[in-house]
């Protein structure tokens, strides 16, 4: 059956009727305000009932719903991993590489490092850069993994080379430190300020206290503001430091 992914009578009567796939267009829709007034209730309305149909990319959503409190959704930690696991179980590299975020920072749930690799290699599968990046880290350090530097450093060139800011400033730290790679300052710079650009706030922090050691002060404030407006605390003390 062709569901539409445009608003219309046909998609709503579809939903009505059980159709888990135009309760998920019709979700997005009022989460996205697409041919419709963006409404938070009916978004979250739709995609709960496609979640309990086993619609995975709506279980994702309604999963980060839940985990950051959005969409007039009251944080509800436990029912965002139950939802997480679910749409990771059917293959959304969103939900494993988000779930294998949760177990390596251990902030929501006790630390479990295996399977936050697990999670990382399966969405990196897929080819996701994020979970490149990170799965590329654990190898750095061993963690949760045999250290293999060389598989570490390749996949976060991986990532980088997608043009994922994090990814960016983890290659640029890499040849920073000389670490898997030849040290090379030049090729540092050039990937952390790739990354810097593109908006990361600890590419930026760094940014700005480079520029602030070498006399570039102008160039440092604005770097540490970008970073101190993401709301990087590191960024903020350097500022206030600098302006005293």
């Amino acid at each position: 059956m062709n569901v539409p992914i445009e608003y219309c009578e046909e998609l709503v009567k579809l939903a009505e009727e059980g159709n888990a796939d135009a309760q998920y267009n019709l979700g997005y829709l009022y989460m996205k305000g697409q041919g419709v007034e963006q409404n938070e209730k009916e978004c979250f309305r739709w995609f709960k009932q496609a979640s309990e149909n086993g619609m995975p990319k709506a279980q994702f959503y309604l999963g980060y719903m839940y985990i950051n409190g959005i969409m007039g959704v009251s944080q509800n930690i436990q029912e965002g991993i139950k939802w997480y696991e679910k749409a990771a179980a059917q293959g959304i590299e969103d939900a494993q590489y988000n779930l294998g975020e949760i177990y390596d920072n251990g902030v929501f749930v006790k630390r479990d490092i295996q399977k936050a690799v697990s999670l990382y290699k399966k969405a990196v599968e897929k080819d996701f850069p994020p979970a490149q990046s990170n799965l590329g880290a654990c190898y750095l350090n061993g963690d949760g993994v045999v250290k293999d530097v060389q598989e570490g450093i390749r996949l976060i060139r991986l990532s980088a080379e997608t043009g994922l800011p994090q990814g960016m400033y983890n290659y640029g730290m890499c040849f920073l430190k000389g670490y898997g790679v030849e040290e090379n300052q030049d090729e540092a710079i050039k990937w952390i300020t790739k990354s810097a650009e593109n908006g990361y706030d600890v590419a930026q922090c760094f940014m700005g206290d480079l520029c602030y050691r070498n006399g570039y002060y102008e160039d440092a404030i604005n770097w540490l503001t970008k970073s101190a407006q993401q709301g990087n605390q590191m960024a903020k003390q350097k500022l206030s430091m600098i302006k005293r």
